[in-house]
């Protein structure tokens, strides 16, 4: 069976062009061979990637996918969030019709680190881990090396708008331990008014 390429349609993956091919009766590095162009395999273990230039100018890497034929991704640069599973994830999404995908933001994906670390885990089966409150995802996020201050800084228009509030709103507890602390006196002058009682 001879070699050829069966180009399906062109999708877009965070504004940028991905073409999808099916190769039938072989395999794409050795259609690249036969046309003489060098490639690189880039070193990424759980994906075959390769990069090749077109000429002088044009760069091109290829994600390819194994199976009873191999489906190849073709793109002009790594993917921003440099996820290759997501490329293939959404540009199968987009055959099915859906819209192509939005990338996630820096700031969600550390916010949703620190729930997880936060969430209290249990060894009953049959307990569902507690929602971790606020103050212990602000714990986790410590524990990361970010602050709330940093997170503002970040775009973070993916976060639950009601969850944000409670995640940057420090509580009035801040302030009410405060103001018990004021009230209660202090050690020195417990002991001054005991002295002067006797």
């Amino acid at each position: 069976m001879k070699m050829k390429r069966v180009y399906a349609n062109a999708f877009k993956h965070y504004d940028r062009t991905v073409y999808c091919q099916t190769m039938e009766g072989g395999h794409f590095k050795d259609f690249l061979k036969s046309e003489k162009v060098n490639y690189i395999e880039l070193p990424i273990l759980d994906q075959d990637v390769v990069y090749y230039k077109i000429g002088l100018k044009k760069e091109a890497y290829a994600l390819i996918k194994s199976g009873e034929y191999e489906n190849v991704y073709i793109t002009d640069s790594i993917p921003l969030d440099m996820n290759w599973n997501l490329l293939v994830k959404d540009c199968e999404a987009q055959k099915s019709g859906k819209q192509p995908m939005e990338m996630v933001t820096k700031a969600k994906i550390i916010v949703d680190k620190a729930c997880n670390d936060a969430t209290k885990s249990t060894d009953d089966l049959f307990e569902v881990p507690k929602k971790p409150d606020a103050a212990a995802i602000r714990v986790a996020l410590a524990g990361m090396g970010y602050g709330i201050d940093d997170l503002k800084q970040m775009d973070h228009h993916d976060i639950d708008d009601d969850f944000w509030k409670k995640l940057v709103t420090k509580k009035d507890y801040h302030k009410k331990s405060a103001k018990a602390a004021r009230k209660q006196p202090d050690e020195q002058q417990i002991e001054e008014e005991e002295e002067l009682e006797r």
